[in-house]
């Protein structure tokens, strides 16, 4: 779905409807988890937080696991507990579905893989975002925007942008909505 199809979806989602569409088709599939996969500035962890509001706005609960070093399952073992739920995912995942915002990852990333088991086939998902993921963890790629996406997302930005300046910003942003 686009924001000109939804009016209430913020520019920031211009250009993605395929890229959510996939959200949901993985979602369905129940992987235990999801990177989402770009360059830096391609828009990858605000679409991990807009799949993840999606999900929560369907009555999942959104849990943001914090980036403050240690692996994923530890990270997340962590952010359950603190909301009194058990350590064990698949303990947590038996008394409420919840998605966890579960940051950064890349192909190497052995934790990611580990969480992804952990939660697989249960009614939890963990999100992940980053230049890579594990071959494991189905992932979402991010290209540029198109064109007509890219300047839609400017003219949604700011209603003061003069036409030089949004060409100038543009140029420099080449379909990246960061």
């Amino acid at each position: 779905m686009s924001s000109a199809e939804h009016p209430l979806l913020p520019p920031v989602l211009a250009g993605r409807a395929d890229e959510l569409a996939r959200a949901d088709e993985l979602i369905a599939a129940r992987p235990g988890a999801i990177a989402v996969t770009g360059p830096p500035g391609s828009g990858r962890s605000r679409l991990a937080r807009e799949i993840a509001t999606r999900l929560g706005g369907d009555g999942v609960r959104v849990i943001a696991v914090p980036d403050d070093g240690g692996d994923a399952p530890a990270r997340l073992a962590g952010a359950l507990t603190a909301l009194g739920l058990p350590a064990d995912p698949r303990a947590a995942g038996a008394r409420t579905a919840f998605v966890a915002l579960a940051g950064e990852t890349s192909a190497e990333d052995r934790g990611a893989d580990a969480v992804a088991i952990s939660l697989a086939g249960s009614r939890s998902l963990a999100l992940f975002w980053g230049e890579s993921s594990p071959p494991e963890i189905p992932a979402i790629p991010l290209g540029p925007l198109g064109d007509d996406e890219a300047a839609r997302l400017v003219r949604g930005s700011g209603s003061d942008i003069s036409p030089a300046l949004e060409d100038r910003i543009l140029a420099l942003g080449r379909g990246r909505p960061g």
